[in-house]
């Protein structure tokens, strides 16, 4: 799940037993962000895409590493993989077959 308190990507891992639902501590992985989009890599991992909301629009990629025991994610540096506009559409795919990371924006 990711989610925005004050303008930061964050995220939270949830756990579903049964008709409950039981969240983790949120976790923050940038600060002032604009379209956020998220994809699957794996068991445990997720990679996080997003564009900063001010010039120059610089469009971010980071890790996230899901820790099952205590609902926890916890996420390696960011690293920016291009220059969006302000308004970018955003998408991610991942391949398995040879663990890359596509992002398009």
């Amino acid at each position: 799940m990711s989610l925005f308190t004050n303008d930061y990507g964050t995220a939270i891992v949830a756990e579903c037993l049964g008709n409950t639902v039981q969240y983790g501590t949120p976790n923050q992985y940038n600060t002032r962000a604009g379209w956020n989009k998220v994809v699957s890599i794996g068991s445990s991992k997720v990679a996080i895409a997003w564009n900063n909301e001010t010039s120059p629009y610089d469009v971010k990629l980071v890790i996230g590493t899901v820790n099952a025991t205590n609902n926890t994610i916890s996420f390696g540096t960011a690293v920016t993989v291009g220059t969006g506009d302000s308004n970018p559409n955003i998408a991610l795919a991942y391949d398995e077959n040879a663990s890359k990371i596509v992002v398009y924006y």
